[in-house]
Formats: structure tokens, C-alpha cells, sequence
């Protein structure tokens, strides 16, 4: 699950360039689409086998996809997941835990300055006794839904303004469950962190 892992990193890379241009239909009942809509469409999106190339959540796709649908049904998480679902605030986190490991996956959304297109946000993360260690699947990507339409588009950028880190650090980025900014956090190698605040400009970063 490591980004040492090249070999799969590269062919997902390979896949992602060579496919056609992203475009999800996201169905809805009501005025407008929220945040479960949004999820809904994107794990349908990436087909009933969770392709780890192709889905936004990665080797997660299967897990996000189970925690929905025990949400949906009222059921009980499992003992290792925790799963917020916020549809007045457009969030959702994920969160795996298995032994000192942990995967945390987050999704939100707004609305752009022309009211005419949201911004759906989608950010992985993964973390080894409470420290980032990046995992072949971890970053942030960003999606552009059209209200005359009714489809995501991918942004990519958007994504280009939140680089992985360098040979000095990594960065991870979480997402607001208010407002529209995000907080990015350089883990480095000498054991330190600093945060730093990305925001949100109307139409962008």
C-alpha cells in the first residue's frame, strides 16, 4: 500500500492519461444534489469491481461503498470504520483503522461564485502511528459539477496547485467541513509539521 509500489502508481498514471475526459451524471431528487448524491455517483461511476485505478477513493473504493450503504440502511459501521455523513454541511469522512494504521478520506462540496457550478473535492490520506505515511493512493483531487448539465468534470487545475510534498517533506491536505478553505500540512523528514491555509477565491485557489 506504500508509494514505493511504482510498478501500479505508474500504470494507474498511464490509464488516467490515455482515458477519455471524466464525466459523471449525478441523479437526484429535488432542487439540487447533495453531498450523498455526489458520493453515489462516483461509486458508480468506477463500476461494481472498484477498478483502484479508475475510482477516486482508490483501494478504498469497496470500503467507502459498504460504509454508504450500511448508512443508507441505518445499519451499524463496522468496528473499524468510522463514517460521518454531514448532508447539511455537503461532508463526508471515511475513516479505516487497522491496527496502528489508519486510511482517512474526506469529501465536500460548494458552491462556486457564479452559482451556476459546485466544486466537489475528494482528499485520501493515510497514516501509521499518528504520522503521515503516504500511501500509493494518497492526495486531493477536485471535480467541477455543472447545474445546466447535471455532470462532474475533473479539474485538473485545480489539483496542480496541491503538489504531493518534495524530498524534504509530504503533505496532506483536510478538508473543511465549513466554509471553503483547506488546510495543507508538510509532515517532514526531521519529525516536524507546519499547516498552512489554502483559500478559496470564488472561483479558485
Amino acid at each position: 500500500m506504500k508509494r514505493k509500489l511504482m510498478t501500479l502508481l505508474l500504470t494507474c498514471f498511464t490509464l488516467a492519461m490515455s482515458a477519455q475526459y471524466v464525466s459523471i451524471p449525478v441523479k437526484y431528487k429535488g432542487t439540487s444534489p447533495n453531498i450523498g448524491d455526489f458520493l453515489t455517483a462516483m461509486l458508480s461511476d468506477s463500476g461494481s469491481d472498484g477498478d483502484a485505478c479508475e475510482s477516486p477513493f482508490g483501494e478504498s473504493h469497496n470500503g467507502v461503498k459498504e460504509a454508504w450503504n450500511r448508512y443508507k440502511q441505518g445499519k451499524a459501521q463496522k468496528k473499524n470504520v468510522n463514517f460521518v455523513v454531514d448532508l447539511k454541511n455537503g461532508y463526508i469522512l471515511y475513516e479505516d483503522k487497522y491496527g496502528n494504521s489508519k486510511m482517512r478520506i474526506e469529501m465536500c462540496y460548494w458552491n462556486e461564485s457564479d452559482n451556476k457550478h459546485k466544486i466537489v473535492a475528494t482528499s485520501m490520506a493515510y497514516y501509521t502511528n499518528g504520522k503521515y505515511d503516504p500511501g500509493q493512493y494518497d492526495g486531493i483531487s477536485f471535480y467541477r459539477y455543472s447545474n445546466s448539465t447535471k455532470k462532474l468534470t475533473d479539474e485538473d487545475d485545480l489539483r496542480t496547485k496541491f503538489p504531493y510534498g518534495n524530498e524534504n517533506c509530504e503533505i496532506a491536505y483536510t478538508l473543511p467541513r465549513t466554509g471553503k478553505d483547506i488546510i495543507a500540512t508538510s509532515w517532514y523528514k526531521n519529525g516536524t509539521k507546519k499547516q498552512k491555509t489554502i483559500k478559496w477565491k470564488g472561483n479558485g485557489f
